[in-house]
């Protein structure tokens, strides 16, 4: 390491150094990782050194010696980072070898720590340590020469190897005639044999198998030349010796196949997949030559090692019960080399010694196993082999030595009839009664919740050579876990688009099924990434093929429609989306009986896209229809019935039918109260609701009151940084910005945002809105640089997501863009907007409700740059786009008549100004209080009209209505109550 480079660790306060193939064979100043290529085992050596004064060669010679016995190796020269290291690696087994002057304290620090699995103690005079390491139970030992050290680290990795065997236990309790019961069975008892049965049904190109686990092997062990010239071996000579040689012959095979089965490592598992058969075979094969005819009914074998004391628990709680060992496992014909690996393990404090006593009787077993006697490399160990997830029943556990955490536990190999275990294999068989091949092991694994296995087991597949369906299949198995558990929609439109590529290829019908869910599939993605216009031809060649497959009452068909349904209201397109929820309706309908949650569900459903469609009376003949079946479904006290009446109340506030809500939101209430607390997390969602209604009902002191219970609620079942602490204050402080509190509100966002930043990861959607609602306040407030700033930061998350919200995107250009003319920046203004335009086109078609907003915002901008003709036109637009929507958009429709009025009052056409306010007037007296601040805004242009045409006595009682329900509604700093009552003072001084 040359001076900078030494200058560059020292500096950097001792943190670890990665350092791979140091040819000098000397350690860089602080930290050194040896590690042997790719692959990351769960064995680490680490070597406290504080000296390393030895010579290159000497070091050199010491690391190849450690390399051989562990791959991968730390080397420390302080003692605190080592300790560090240690703390952070709580999961590894660590062997640790410490050199001289270590002081006692530090092995007092490591020593009780469980990833600590043996120390050694390697000096230069043995007789100044002998004395204290005693007091130590894992140092293993003082050496003074290498050889003795790495001899020493290889017995205790031996022995850590048969410590780690991977079990899995079946109490008693569980009986083969409970469903119930098998169901709380820990699923990982079957997954080996599942493994098993699947990895032996497999065809595999021998030839080229062999070269693909060499070649993975050589990418793992890239470092390590002792076990590249072994791996090198193997693919020269696999097939001049049996497979039971090789496992026994070198170590790393034997390793990388049991720390794979025991840690479920897919990649590697597939690897040896050839290697795993081959030798199962074997065993088979001197099953049947050893032990079918014998004349002895009983072979005995013993087995010693350490367990868990957690483990070993469960094993005595699990007694009567069943045993699976779910690697390959070793025993042997001796006790005594047996009780070797018992005893060997309890100088570790964190283990118990267990020696089995397994007893095989052969009249009613015929599990295979081998007496491995001259085939394997050590025939000393008079080793008996038996297969993968070979099961025992569990007998007596009784202790020896005086119960020093020594004991014997009796173990039956189980019979073929045994009835607990054909019933979890019957059981089993039955949950995977739908799959085959890799499928069958697919669907263990989402089963086992190991989703990211399951991904890279398919990922695996598709790297090794295979038929074309066998690639579609995977394919279509990486699209749905992308659909689902991992979202990830490109790689899932990708994944699909190769599948249907093969399918293709195979020259499969176009009405295939398979294409069916293939175009669905693509289909939902480009609705997950807010494309609907890329989504709907998708799903319509989807509906194609389904109906053309399928009866009226199928699933999937049911599923097209809504598909279509769906992507059709997000295009506007309310009458094509009425149209496919009839006909899921009508399914229903002919096929379900009158009562059943399906069709209440369907019901609310096509109630919510009447309200879209502003057809309101369908709209509540469809809810009561769905409120009948849930009254009928739930009794009177079940909080089903209180969730459906909440989905109504929601639906009764949409619709601004505001006591049919409340009424819905009372009984809700009181079905809660009966069953849950009041700090309960169900109430936070009534809460929220109950708020959103009162706001409708310009009840703000109701709403507050409301939107400040959902977050003392949400606050006591949740953590300080969780999300929807966010949404809550984000909620609060938009009311706190709907009656001009602006201070209060600019609070509650800085605490949403700094939830957000605390948060592991937060959804881009909740972090734009906080952005954008800033934004809004400063716009308010005439901060205009600043409220840019965070309009362009909202901007810039949703481009950075991995689904772009195109309309919401455009939004924000259009908000960009109207604070833009407030700077006079009118250039960059319309460029904004044109640019918001061009995005929200790309979301939907212009005939989208949503354009209505953008057509507002529009007209605003270019109402700010007194271009009033572009500035009505963008407003006419705007309400030839709600002219259908009588009700739900109202307040909007009211709000743009305001500003057309403040037009034609700038431009002293006081008659049309005059007939638009009262337009507005009229709108909001439909659907909000008298006393609602819309109704201040709207009298106070009235009362300027009727000044500027000299009506004083009218534009007094305006002036005096508004300031009126300004002083009752607003605060009294509020910047448009302030204007009122300045203008009301103004006219009675200039009346009087």
């Amino acid at each position: 390491m040359d001076d900078q480079s030494q200058s560059a660790v020292n500096s950097s306060g001792g943190q670890e150094v990665n350092y791979n193939g140091n040819e000098s064979g000397q350690p860089p100043s602080t930290s050194t990782n040896l590690r042997g290529g790719r692959h990351m085992q769960n064995r680490l050596l680490v070597w406290l050194d504080v000296n390393a004064d030895k010579s290159k060669d000497e070091n050199r010679d010491f690391l190849t010696c450690f390399r051989r016995v562990i791959n991968e190796i730390y080397i420390f020269r302080q003692a605190d980072q080592c300790i560090d290291f240690l703390n952070e690696h709580k999961d590894a087994q660590i062997f640790c070898v410490v050199s001289d002057d270590i002081d006692q304290k530090i092995i007092s620090k490591i020593h009780y720590m469980s990833q600590i699995h043996t120390i050694f103690v390697f000096c230069q005079n043995k007789a100044d340590h002998e004395q204290w390491t005693k007091n130590w139970s894992k140092i293993r030992g003082v050496f003074i020469e290498i050889e003795g050290l790495c001899k020493s680290m290889q017995q205790a990795v031996q022995q850590c190897d048969e410590d780690s065997i991977s079990m899995s236990f079946v109490s008693a309790t569980v009986q083969s005639t409970s469903p119930e019961s098998l169901d709380r069975l820990d699923p990982t008892f079957m997954y080996t044999q599942s493994f098993k049965e699947i990895l032996l049904e497999i065809d595999y190109d021998d030839e080229g198998a062999v070269e693909e686990l060499t070649t993975y092997c050589r990418d793992q062990y890239s470092d390590d030349k002792h076990v590249l010239e072994k791996i090198a071996q193997f693919k020269q000579e696999y097939r001049h010796h049996k497979p039971i040689w090789w496992y026994t012959y070198e170590k790393f095979l034997y390793r990388m196949l049991n720390q794979a089965l025991r840690n479920l490592e897919v990649e590697t598992i597939l690897k040896m997949a050839f290697f795993i058969r081959d030798l199962h075979r074997q065993i088979e094969q001197l099953y049947l030559k050893q032990f079918h005819d014998r004349q002895s009914p009983n072979v005995l074998v013993y087995r010693g090692q350490g367990m868990t004391t957690r483990d070993f628990d469960i094993l005595k709680r699990s007694q009567g019960g069943l045993l699976a060992f779910n690697n390959f496992l070793s025993t042997s014909k001796s006790p005594e080399f047996a009780k070797r690996f018992a005893c060997g393990s309890l100088w570790n404090p964190d283990l118990e010694g267990i020696f089995f006593e397994m007893v095989i009787d052969l009249a009613v077993s015929t599990t295979p196993f081998a007496d491995l006697g001259n085939i394997s490399c050590s025939p000393s160990e008079k080793e008996v082999l038996f297969s993968m997830h070979t099961v025992f029943r569990i007998g007596a556990v009784e202790p020896m030595n005086n119960g020093n955490r020594l004991w014997r536990v009796h173990l039956d190999l189980t019979a073929d009839n045994d009835t607990q275990l054909s019933a979890l294999a019957a059981s089993d068989r039955e949950k995977n009664s739908n799959f085959t091949g890799w499928d069958r092991l697919g669907n263990l694994l989402m089963r086992l919740g190991e989703t990211g296995k399951y991904e890279q087991m398919y990922r695996s597949l598709l790297n090794q050579p295979s038929k074309d369906e066998k690639r579609a299949n995977a394919y279509l198995n990486l699209a749905g876990r992308k659909l689902t558990t991992d979202p990830n929609y490109k790689d899932a439109i990708i994944f699909l688009s190769k599948a249907r590529e093969i399918y293709e290829e195979q020259q499969l019908p176009s009405i295939h099924p398979i294409f069916g869910l293939i175009h669905n599939g693509i289909g939902l993605a480009h609705m997950h990434l807010n494309e609907p216009l890329k989504a709907h031809p998708f799903l319509e060649k989807s509906l194609e093929v389904n109906k053309r497959i399928f009866l009226d009452h199928h699933t999937s068909l049911s599923l097209s429609y809504k598909s279509m349904a769906t992507v059709s209201s997000m295009l506007g397109e309310y009458s094509q989306a009425i149209s496919f929820e009839e006909k899921i309706l009508e399914c229903r309908e002919k096929f379900l009986p009158t009562i059943h949650p399906e069709l209440a569900f369907g019901y609310l459903s096509i109630a919510i896209t009447y309200i879209h469609h502003s057809e309101f009376e369908k709209a509540r003949t469809s809810a009561e229809k769905a409120l009948t079946i849930f009254e009928e479904l739930y009794s009177s006290d079940d909080d089903g019935l209180a969730t459906a009446y909440k989905g109504l109340g929601d639906l009764s506030s949409y619709m601004n039918d505001y006591p049919k809500a409340l009424s819905f939101y009372e009984k809700a209430f009181k079905i809660c109260r009966a069953n849950f607390p009041l700090t309960h997390g169900i109430f936070a969602s009534y809460y929220a609701s109950l708020g959103d209604l009162y706001k409708r009902m310009g009840n703000f002191s109701g709403a507050f009151s409301a939107y400040e219970k959902t977050l003392e609620i949400n606050k006591a079942n949740l953590r300080l940084n969780d999300l929807l602490l966010s949404i809550d204050y984000n909620r609060i402080g938009i009311l706190h910005h709907y009656v001009g509190e602006y201070t209060k509100a600019l609070s509650c966002y800085e605490k949403a945002f700094e939830i957000e930043q605390k948060a592991r990861s937060a959804h881009y959607t909740i972090l734009t809105g906080t952005q954008n609602n800033f934004g809004l306040v400063y716009l308010e407030l005439g901060e205009y640089s600043k409220a840019c700033i965070f309009f362009e930061k909202a901007i810039e998350i949703q481009q950075k997501a991995s689904s772009i919200d195109y309309f919401t995107v455009g939004f924000f250009h259009l908000m960009l863009g109207l604070t833009k003319t407030f700077l006079g920046e009118h250039p960059k203004a319309v460029e904004f907007c044109e640019r918001g335009l061009e995005l929200q086109r790309r979301a939907c078609s212009p005939n989208h409700i949503q354009f209505a907003t953008s057509y507002m915002l529009m007209g605003m901008v270019y109402k700010q740059m007194d271009d009033h003709s572009k500035a009505v036109f963008y407003f006419d637009k705007m309400l030839k786009r709600l002219e259908n929507f009588p009700v739900v958009e109202q307040k909007h429709v009211s709000y743009v008549h305001n500003m057309i009025g403040e037009i034609y009052l700038k431009k002293g056409d006081y008659s049309a100004a005059l007939q638009s306010f009262e337009k507005a007037v009229e709108l909001v007296q439909k659907l909000l209080p008298e006393n609602h601040p819309y109704f201040a805004e709207y009298y106070n242009n009235i009362g300027e009209v009727y000044q500027n045409t000299k009506r004083y006595d009218k534009a007094l009682s305006s002036f005096q209505q508004a300031v009126e329900i300004g002083q009752h509604k607003l605060p009294s700093n509020h910047t448009k109550l302030q204007k009122w009552r300045s203008n009301l003072e103004s006219l009675k001084k200039s009346v009087c």
